[in-house]
């Protein structure tokens, strides 16, 4: 039977209705709705522009171009090692348009030292690691020091003489200077800095003796012969750095993290995008272009952790560098 004139003419101003109760409330129907992304996103970057949270950030971003519509727009904030750009980033949306790289201590190791804006990794949504950098000690190439043992006797026979650079209180090379001291009784003085681009600028120049970064922030100057890897702040010898001896080798139980570029969003963006983020960026990061970068330039990546799993492992640094915070007595 024919539906009459009234059920259809009553169907039609349900469905205007409907649809203007929808405009009314912000809603769109589901076929109009905008496909995300539809404008550039912001990728902030919590250090200088040169250092590895940078070039991380850049490489990740052009390695991003084949599976994502829209650019990344790199924007740097340093400050207070990476905790001024994870605060913009939590007071940032959560649509999915502010992202950052962030560096791992300044959610894991920073709010136990210094006052900042928030509480740790749980106010942030981890997505997926960018790079995994091991830390040494790096000099020049001049330098009368030939390992960790040698520095060390010279750090003991010239208290206060010797300065190390790092990336600010907060940062793992100011953790692994702090335990130097420490563990082998020592008085070096630490030099910070906005990042690790700028305390390489001051190793160049003499400013200071050593500096605490990761192989990527110096890649150019160990392939010209300026610098040298004296000695990694790890449990064992770094794989593709075999020959670089550790301070635990030397007799001193010198061992940070090592340090996690992982991209994250703001707490409560959606699951949804959060795991469609993640699979896109996983493809980046398995990618040969973003691979060859990685190896290049002395990192290592770990794109097998899911959204959750990397919360798990934040979380866990979290309580390690509590406890390390209060035997090194850094509270400031």
């Amino acid at each position: 039977m024919r539906p009459s004139v009234l059920a259809s003419g009553v169907g039609r101003v349900v469905v205007v209705v409907t649809a203007l109760a929808l405009a009314a409330c912000g809603v769109q129907p589901a076929a109009q709705a905008p496909s995300y992304p539809t404008r550039p996103v912001t990728l902030l970057v919590g250090f200088s522009a040169g250092g590895p949270n940078d070039l991380t950030a850049r490489a990740l971003a052009e390695a991003m171009k084949p599976y994502f519509s829209q650019p990344f727009e790199i924007v740097n904030r340093p400050g207070g090692a990476a905790a001024v750009a994870t605060a913009e980033l939590i007071r940032a949306r959560p649509d999915g348009y502010t992202l950052c790289m962030c560096y791992g201590p300044a959610l894991t190791l920073v709010p136990h030292i210094s006052e900042v804006p928030y509480k740790g990794p749980q106010d942030v949504q981890p997505i997926i690691i960018g790079t995994v950098a091991p830390f040494f000690l790096v000099v020049r190439a001049d330098a009368p020091w030939q390992d960790a043992r040698q520095f060390i006797n010279y750090a003991r026979q010239n208290p206060g003489r010797v300065k190390v650079g790092h990336s600010g209180a907060g940062s793992l090379g100011h953790m692994g200077l702090e335990l130097l001291n420490l563990r082998a009784g020592l008085n070096i003085t630490g030099v910070p800095f906005p990042g690790a681009a700028d305390a390489v600028r001051a190793l160049l120049s003499g400013d200071v003796d050593g500096i605490n970064v990761n192989p990527g922030a110096v890649t150019g100057q160990l392939a010209a012969g300026q610098f040298r890897l004296l000695a990694a702040y790890t449990d064992e010898r770094v794989p593709g750095f075999e020959r670089v001896g550790t301070f635990k080798e030397a007799g001193y139980d010198v061992t940070t993290r090592s340090s996690v570029y992982f991209v994250a969003a703001p707490k409560d963006t959606p699951r949804e995008l959060v795991q469609r983020l993640y699979e896109t960026f996983k493809q980046a990061i398995d990618s040969q272009a973003f691979q060859k970068f990685a190896r290049d330039n002395g990192f290592l990546t770990r794109s097998d952790l899911t959204p959750d799993q990397l919360g798990k492992m934040l979380a866990e640094d979290y309580e390690f560098f509590r406890e390390l915070v209060k035997q090194l007595n850094l509270r400031q």
